[in-house]
């Protein structure tokens, strides 16, 4: 009774009605009938000055939502309903897989009666939002882009080196390479080596192209895509009546 009178005049009410639910329980196991009346009594007066918020959320939520206010889970219960907390600011967030994150700032107090309304804080989650941020997005497409730009890069010098390579090969091959008609596909071990050393480089120009030309894609893709993040998000807070 001492500490629901104390979370009172502290302004907690949800915490004094809590404490004198607890003193009217404790009460009633002993036998003590006046102080388990005095406490029902207590519990009775806060409940209607109580300040509330109601989550709603849509039925039925998406798989594996969650919701929390101020960290903490908001059991589905609870969801759709007024529920009873102390004054003061509370954050409401939701989250769920394959959606984008909600939140929203809630202010609580004890200035009036409760009677006449709750804060209601919709959530209206759609599928299909951006995993990632738009400032996380953006990051990734410059990496992206860089590697693209990377792989092409190295692409341009492989083909160098095959064409150097293929040029070293031609004094080897043929009548330069000492062969005894004017036939290039003759070759020595070397010319041979060589040769085959060009098209290893070649190749890998070839790979390096298409991979750094499509991820030069995929990330001018990623940038497009990214947004804005001060999009604002698709749910709301609204003052609703409750009689």
């Amino acid at each position: 009774m001492l500490l629901g009178d104390s979370y009172e005049h502290l302004g907690r009410l949800r915490s004094a009605r809590e404490a004198f639910r607890q003193a009217a329980q404790l009460a009633g196991a002993r036998g003590d009938v006046d102080l388990e009346h005095s406490a029902k009594t207590r519990d009775a007066a806060l409940e209607p000055r109580l300040p509330r918020i109601e989550v709603r959320v849509a039925q039925p939520g998406p798989p594996g939502l969650l919701v929390t206010v101020n960290g903490i889970e908001l059991p589905r219960g609870e969801l759709n309903m007024p529920t009873a907390f102390d004054a003061g600011r509370y954050r409401v967030e939701a989250r769920a897989p394959g959606y984008r994150p909600f939140s929203s700032d809630v202010q609580l107090s004890n200035d009036s009666s409760q009677a006449f309304g709750v804060h209601v804080v919709a959530i209206q989650l759609s599928p299909g939002e951006e995993a990632l941020p738009g400032a996380n997005r953006k990051a990734l497409a410059g990496w992206v882009v860089g590697a693209g730009g990377a792989l092409v890069l190295g692409a341009a010098i492989s083909m160098l080196v095959a064409l150097d390579k293929d040029g070293d090969s031609r004094a080897e091959c043929g009548l330069a390479g000492g062969a005894p008609v004017d036939d290039e596909n003759i070759c020595t071990a070397k010319g041979a080596s060589l040769r085959s050393e060009a098209r290893t480089f070649a190749h890998l120009a070839t790979a390096g192209t298409v991979l750094g030309v499509a991820g030069i894609g995929v990330g001018i893709g990623l940038y497009m895509t990214a947004g804005d993040n001060a999009a604002p998000e698709s749910a709301g807070v609204r003052w609703s009546g409750s009689f």
